[in-house]
């Protein structure tokens, strides 16, 4: 199971968290998150031309 490091505001470690695994241990499918990524920049531009 994978592990994260828990940080206060002071960033000293103070602890670790258990990831669920069939989440963050899933296959990643480069497509779809070309597709979000690539839509999300598309929004950003959207609406900037002046006519």
């Amino acid at each position: 199971m994978p592990q994260l490091d828990v940080f206060n505001l002071d960033k000293s470690k103070v602890g670790t968290i258990d990831l669920d695994s069939s989440i963050f241990e899933a296959p990643v499918r480069q497509h779809l998150l070309h597709t979000v990524v690539s839509w999300q920049l598309t929004k950003r531009r959207a609406g900037t031309s002046s006519t």
